[in-house]
Order: structure tokens, then sequence, then C-alpha cells
């Protein structure tokens, strides 16, 4: 029997084993065998991405982030012999648990599938002819303007991020969430929100590996400040953006090698320490004792920390139906629906009122971000204008909408989607720096809204930045050729 195929059976075999496991453990309220149910699927769902990692790095990512924001908690409380089931009240876990395994389940089918159809078909992605000599003739012309917004609106972005930290002074980080309105003028506000669309736009013009690392690097740099303020979220996606991004031209067979010895080196070392120095600053942001802590200790707890959406999962059941009713109530889509009615257009030309950001009784009721509404209903009013809150899920969101069904509809093409998009890397430069813009914010979905990965295709802060990168491409090229042919006659 050939291996490649012996391996295969067997990751099947988990991925069936773990149906009757979790079955059981679920049917009989047996919480640890339910657990192990989950966990099996998720091996399966690991064992699938390892078999051929190039081609699957994206769907081995977001499972990775499963684990961090879902699994890890209850898994490692089970290790310790703690008797996770009961933080909440009566079998508030009970749900949890079947959305998050019909979820790891839908998320495989839906890779598995696709994959299936891909080979099948033998699909490669078609290149027009126009847009193939388009980007041939014009691509060191995007570099060059993409590069230069980049450089801009950085300096803005950084500038911004300055203004937070001049804020915190003397503050806690909660009271950042309730007070803080920026006060620097618009137009460096608007510029600092193009940078990474900026950024994306040179990076799939799949620069030389320095100058990729150097925009990467000044990517990270970016985040300090709202490291600063008490904001880690920005720094972990970002590195991870940047391992994805190097992982992605590997996997496209770049001339130059981007995975090699030392990158291998410094992830295998990077990582470890990382996950015990952001362990260790959620006791340094709550201002907590840390001397006691072992290194071991911090790497568990960074697990059962970030896991708290696990948590999350099992008490917003309860809350559902105290959530605010309103007409065209949507989660899954409420940050399409709130730009659209609320957003800089609809306020320019329909005179819509904006939603204020932070923690605020419009946002609480008004709006469809299920973290708002969930916080607020769950923590209640004062805690909640006192900057507390709870994030959201991706699997809360579609099951409020749509139910069971909606979560593994959703999960499906989820996990479709994180193997067909290395296939569409290869369609244009356009699709390639929209697939590198969903990357920076679509593995923590687990603990984020279910589509706010892809709004920015709304935006206006992202087409302007594609207007200008492929316009000023064409203008800098005729003053090139300008400039060569006065040369030529002097």
């Amino acid at each position: 029997m050939n291996f490649t195929k012996m391996i295969s059976k067997v990751r099947w075999l988990i991925g069936l084993l773990s149906i009757p496991v979790f079955s059981i453990g679920y049917i009989k309220y047996h919480y640890n065998v339910a657990l192990l149910g989950i966990m099996l699927i998720w091996i399966c769902n690991i064992w699938f991405s390892m078999e051929n990692i190039k081609r699957r790095i994206l769907f081995l990512m977001l499972n990775i982030t499963q684990f961090v924001f879902l699994i890890g908690n209850p898994v490692i409380s089970a290790f310790r012999g703690e008797e996770w089931w009961t933080r909440f009240w009566d079998f508030a876990e009970h749900f949890s648990m079947l959305v998050l395994y019909l979820s790891l389940i839908g998320l495989y089918f839906g890779a598995v599938s696709v994959e299936y159809y891909l080979d099948k078909r033998k699909s490669e992605a078609v290149r027009s002819k126009k847009i193939a000599d388009y980007e041939k003739t014009y691509m060191p012309y995007i570099q060059f303007v993409a590069i230069a917004g980049f450089s801009l609106t950085w300096i803005c972005q950084m500038v911004s991020g300055g203004e937070k930290v001049l804020f915190m002074r003397g503050k806690d980080y909660t009271d950042f969430y309730v007070d803080f309105v920026s006060q620097i003028p618009y137009v460096i506000q608007i510029a600092a929100a193009m940078m990474q669309y900026f950024m994306c736009i040179f990076l799939a013009t799949k620069p030389k590996k320095k100058w990729a690392f150097g925009v990467l690097s000044l990517n990270i740099v970016s985040t300090i400040p709202s490291l600063i303020v008490g904001i880690r979220n920005p720094l972990v996606l970002a590195c991870v953006f940047s391992f994805v991004y190097y992982f992605i031209r590997d996997a496209l067979e770049d001339e130059e090698k981007w995975i090699g010895k030392i990158e291998k080196i410094m992830i295998a070392v990077a990582t470890p320490i990382g996950i015990c120095l952001l362990a260790a600053y959620t006791y340094i942001r709550k201002g907590a004792e840390i001397a006691t802590k072992g290194i071991v200790a911090l790497f568990l707890d960074f697990f059962v920390n970030q896991g708290t959406s696990f948590d999350v999962l099992s008490s917003a059941r309860g809350a559902m139906p105290y959530l605010p009713e309103r007409k065209m109530r949507n989660y899954t889509f409420g940050g399409f629906l709130d730009y659209i009615f609320h957003g800089s257009i609809a306020q320019k030309f329909f005179g819509a009122s904006p939603f204020p950001d932070g923690n605020n009784m419009i946002n609480a009721l008004e709006s469809n971000s299920f973290a708002h509404n969930y916080s607020y209903i769950a923590k209640g009013k004062e805690a909640y204008l006192s900057g507390e809150g709870f994030g959201s899920s991706y699997i809360l969101e579609t099951y409020t909408d749509f139910g069971y069904i909606g979560v593994i509809v959703f999960s499906f093409l989820l996990g479709a989607l994180l193997i067909y998009a290395l296939h569409l890397l290869k369609k244009n430069l356009l699709i390639f720096t929209m697939v590198l813009v969903s990357l920076m914010k679509i593995f923590f979905i687990p603990r984020a809204e279910a589509l706010g990965w892809l709004q920015f295709i709304i935006y206006l802060q992202f087409w302007i930045p594609v207007i200008c990168s492929f316009l000023g491409a064409v203008i800098v090229r005729k003053l090139v050729i300008i400039q060569k042919q006065r040369s030529e006659m002097k």
C-alpha cells in the first residue's frame, strides 16, 4: 500500500472515530469524553494540514488559533483535574461543545471537498493575457508607488499610535475603550488606516526578500503603541501575518528560499518565548504578581487566558434571548450593515448618524456588533460602560443568525476558502492583494466577527490605495519614459 494513502486512511479513521466518541460524551453528559471527541477531529484537521503543509498552511493556521482561543482552555483544565464544565449555569458547556465540534467537522469537509474539486479538474488559476502584460510592464512602478504610500501612511500610523500612548498616561487600559477620542487631524487618521493596504499591495508584487522583511518589520513596529496601551492583538496578528507571508512565498516556489534554516530556528525559539511573554503581559496589564509564575505555568496560562472565548461560547447561549431586537438585526453580516447604513458614505449623502467608538449605549443597543450587544447584556450597564466586555466568535454569530445549520455551512465555506485562497494568488495582483488583506484578520475569527476579515472590500480606505497604486504606476512610467526621451535628445 502506498505510504501516503495509508497515512490518509489513518487520518480518516481518526476523524470517523471522533463521531461516536463525541456523540457518547455529548448524549451521556460525560464532558471529558466529548472533549476527547473534539480533540480527535481537531487532530484530524491538523493531520490533514501537515500532509501537504505548503498547500494547506492557511487551514493549519486557523486550526491552531481554534486551539488557542476555544479548545486549549478546557483541555488544560481537564488535565489539571478541574470540573471545567461547572463554570456556568447547568449544561452551558453542552451547547458550546456541540457548536465547536460541528464547526471543526465543517471546516474539515470544506477543505477536503475543495481540494478534491481542484485535483479532479486539475484546475489552474487563469490569467488573462491583458492582465499578465499589464503586470509585467507596470510591476516595478506599482512597487514604487506602493512603498512610497506605505512609508507615508506608516508615519501617520505611528503618530496615531503615539497619541494613544500619551492619552493612556496614568490610566487603566479599560479607560481606553471608554474615554479615548482621537484629536489628531482627520486626514492623518484616514492615512493611518490605509497603511496596511499599501503594505499588502507592495507584498502582492512579490518583492525581494530583504524588502519584504523591512516592510513586515515596520508593520510589527507600528503595533508597539497598541501593546503599550494594553492591546496585544495587533502585535500577534502582525507576527502571524509575517510568518504566513513567508510561507506563501515559499509555497509559490519563489526563486529565493523564504523558509530556510535560520527562519525555522527563529520560529522554533521565538514561538515559546513569545507565548510566555504574552502570558506574563496579561498579569502585568492587570498589575498582578508574576514573580511566582514559572515558565511552564506561564506557557499553560497563555492558553487558559486566551481560551476565555470558550467561556464566552458557553455563557452567551443563555444571553441570546435577551439580545436587543431590531429590524434587520444580523451579526454575521453586522459589520457590512453598520458601515452601509452608518458609515462615512451614508453620513455624507444620507445624513446617517455615525456609531461612536468604544463602549456606549448606541453600540450596545443599536449596532449589529455581537460583542457590544452581548457584553452589555452579560456585564450589565454599569460594568459595560466602564470598559468591561467580551469578544465575539464566528460560531456565536452564525448560530445566533442561522442556528446549527449556519455554523456548519459557514465553517464548510471557510474551510474551502482557506484551501482555495492559495489557488487564487496566481490569478492577478488585485486578488493577491485582497487575499493578503484578508489574512491579516481571518485567523482571529474564533474570537472575533464572522466576516470582519472581509469588510475591507466596502471601505474607501482600501480602494483609494489600490487606485493610487495602479494609476500612479501608469503616471510614473510615463514620466520615466518622458525623462528618458528628453535625456536622449540632449
